[in-house]
């Protein structure tokens, strides 16, 4: 009967381990699924990078006063271009929340980053084979 007891705790903290694994593997492929579906993990970096050099700039900055005013600043500092095609004539207003324009500026700046990368990627390439 002993036996039978340790063989059925044995059993137990077996299935026990094998139940905490199969969480432990599920979590860890959830997660690096979601990071397999962002497409640009560097771009996402540079367009925060570059919001963040524009923070101190703008704060310095006299003309942008209010909170609305200092977030269009920083639009515009990140990319005047991308904020003249996404907010042109219709800025942001107070306590206005916009995410799709907010996500369309987002992308739009992305795009940028990624085509200066691939122009300064060209030009690598090209005098590389240049030097040969």
């Amino acid at each position: 009967m002993r036996v039978y007891q340790l063989r059925r705790a044995l059993l137990g903290f077996a299935l026990a381990w094998l139940c905490v694994l199969g969480n432990v593997e599920s979590v860890s492929a959830k997660k690096s699924k979601k990071y397999r579906n962002n497409k640009s993990p560097s771009q996402d970096r540079e367009f925060w990078a570059k919001r963040s050099e524009c923070e101190p700039i703008v704060e310095r900055d006299t003309s942008c006063v209010t909170a609305i005013d200092k977030e269009n600043c920083i639009l515009k500092c990140v990319s005047d271009a991308c904020y003249k095609d996404v907010y042109g004539s219709d800025q942001l207003e107070d306590g206005e929340v916009d995410t799709v324009r907010g996500k369309s500026f987002k992308n739009c700046v992305k795009t940028e980053i990624k085509e200066k990368e691939q122009a300064i990627s060209k030009i690598e390439m090209e005098s590389a084979r240049d030097t040969q």
